[in-house]
């Protein structure tokens, strides 16, 4: 998952899906830019297991989950984080387009009429 931060400091990940009684836990990877499967390491920010508190910088990065069992191995589950900071932590946001409001519109009519009638009285004088 792609989430943007917005503001630069320290991150909690507080881990609210592990069981320590039946042994699954929820792993996170935390990686700058993109995450390359082939290469785990390369832009690895931080591996979080359970709590943990993280530095970030403002920008862009990708979260990798992943489960496990210490006698089954990777296991299905509902495993998720609450993340808290100084910023905001989530989907990256569009670029808002300004669209004009009625008020606006009514404007932009009324300068294309006065410039209409203004034309039309000028062909009438000539």
């Amino acid at each position: 998952m792609t989430v943007q931060v917005t503001a630069s400091g320290d991150y909690n990940f507080y881990d609210n899906g592990y069981e320590d009684d039946i042994g699954q836990d929820g792993t996170l990877g935390i990686y700058s830019g993109t995450f390359d499967p082939a290469n785990l390491g390369n832009s690895c920010v931080a591996s979080i297991d359970d709590d943990h508190t993280v530095t970030l910088a403002a920008g862009t990065y990708t979260l990798v989950m992943t489960s496990y069992d210490g006698l089954n191995g990777d296991v299905p589950g509902n495993f998720y984080y609450t993340i808290t900071g100084p910023g905001r932590v989530g989907p990256p946001v569009a670029a808002v387009t300004a669209v004009p409001t009625l008020s606006e519109w009514s404007m932009m009519l009324l300068a294309v009429g006065a410039a209409g009638m203004g034309m039309r009285r000028l062909r009438r004088k000539v």
